[in-house]
């Protein structure tokens, strides 16, 4: 019987504890939903695991490691947009919608 109401104290000291221990961490990650990051990579199979491989990582016809990129969110936007070098455009084939979800995708496979 004491060994339950001890379990139990233990239980609820600790709790507040584990709910709030990660409260207050400096580092924030933005929370894509899930569909947004399906159709991206779904688009990326499609579109650019070709050049760029299925980890971004290949580098084949000169197209670059997208796991080293440092590109900001609205350059590469540009650059599947409009194409640079020997990567064409693909603003004329995706909706802004479409390249959006893609450069989320695209940023998923950077190295921390």
């Amino acid at each position: 019987m004491a060994i339950q109401k001890l379990g139990r104290t233990l239980v609820l000291i600790s709790l507040p504890f584990l709910l709030f221990s990660n409260c207050g961490t400096s580092e924030t990650k933005e929370v894509l939903p899930q569909s947004d990051v399906s159709i991206g990579e779904s688009l990326y199979l499609l579109h650019c695991a070709s050049c760029h491989g299925p980890n971004g990582d290949l580098c084949a016809f000169g197209a670059k490691d997208l796991t080293q990129s440092k590109r900001t969110k609205s350059q590469v936007m540009e650059i599947i947009h409009n194409g640079k070098n020997a990567m064409p455009a693909f603003g004329g084939q995706l909706e802004k919608n479409k390249i959006d979800s893609l450069t989320n995708f695209v940023f998923t496979l950077r190295k921390k």
